[in-house]
């Protein structure tokens, strides 16, 4: 390693991004190695090139970059103690029913960082619209999600996020390796088949999200001098052929199948707000059956339960909007 850093660094001149790709390397070795798993190693940067290339001690992890003349060193905490520190940093402004922000929600708690901070906003107060929001977010929208610097505000985007950062951060004078991947649920699958069919899956959940919202909230959406009977039942057929091709996609699973396979994936983190929509307007449930089976299933799964709106809690019951359906 150490004449891999002199030779392709120091004299190849591949400069800042291998080095911190290296660093990274050798600090997830060095936990590994250390035995405490896929954590977190918290390290200050020292001038020490005479120091060893690693050396390990109960709880510790230290190892130095000689070529580079920099030493690191740290103590190893627990992945969970370490997760609630990251999970401290993150500052989420949601609105309770909207699917955008509980698919965030859904997502922070299947990565297990559950101790995030919150703060729950009413639309109809139009708190979203509030400078505090908009400072973050100009388009003055939710979710508006916010993790240290980093501030994400698509839910889409803030999935993802959730799912694959792994960074070597630089934080109060020291460095922070952080894996997210690993922790908690794998929301993406390595092969690539799979993998595929997910991200076709969550995409795909757009098409089902505005032709239900079209729908359902058409009266809200149109004021009443706009509205045409004509226009509902065009965005009412589309919303049906919609619902059939979702049908369709289950119907060639075996029962008990998450939307992209037998694992739970990004692809229900996305989704699952929207179908919970189906059933809270009252759309008949032989319109959808494999959809409402998929719902039943995983409403009691413990990141959905923990995350389910509050509005919804409070008032079960929702509007009829789709009862025509």
């Amino acid at each position: 390693m150490k004449r891999f850093l002199r030779d392709d660094v120091m004299e190849g001149g591949c400069g800042e991004n291998l080095f911190a790709s290296v660093m990274e390397l050798l600090l997830t070795a060095a936990v590994s190695l250390a035995g405490v798993g896929e954590g977190l190693v918290h390290v200050r940067p020292e001038l020490a090139p005479n120091r060893s290339p690693l050396s390990l001690g109960p709880g510790r992890v230290e190892f130095s970059a000689v070529a580079l003349g920099y030493s690191f060193s740290g103590e190893t905490r627990s992945v969970s103690a370490a997760l609630r520190g990251m999970a401290s940093d993150m500052l989420l402004y949601w609105g309770s029913g909207s699917p955008p922000c509980w698919r965030v929600m859904i997502a922070l708690e299947e990565k297990q960082l559950s101790g995030y901070r919150s703060k729950l906003l009413s639309f109809d107060k139009k708190e979203h619209q509030s400078d505090e929001v908009k400072a973050l977010n100009p388009r003055a929208q939710l979710p508006t999600f916010k993790h240290g610097e980093i501030v994400v505000n698509e839910s889409y985007a803030a999935c993802f996020y959730l799912e694959v950062k792994r960074q070597l951060l630089f934080m109060n004078s020291s460095f922070i390796s952080s894996v997210f991947k690993s922790q908690g649920t794998r929301l993406l699958p390595e092969d690539p088949s799979e993998l595929a069919l997910v991200y076709q899956r969550v995409f795909e959940s757009q098409n089902l999200q505005q032709k239900m919202y079209e729908v359902a909230f058409y009266d809200w959406v149109f004021p009443e001098g706009e509205r045409h009977e004509s226009a509902v039942k065009r965005k009412r057929e589309s919303l049906i052929e919609e619902l059939k091709l979702w049908e369709g996609y289950l119907e060639k699973t075996v029962r008990g199948s998450y939307l992209a396979g037998r694992s739970f994936s990004m692809a229900d983190v996305v989704c699952f707000p929207v179908v919970a929509y189906f059933p809270r307007l009252h759309c008949p449930p032989e319109r959808c059956p494999r959809l409402m089976e998929y719902y039943h299933m995983l409403k009691e799964r413990a990141s959905i339960k923990a995350s389910w709106p509050p509005g919804w809690i409070e008032n079960p019951v929702g509007p009829e909007s789709l009862k025509n359906l």
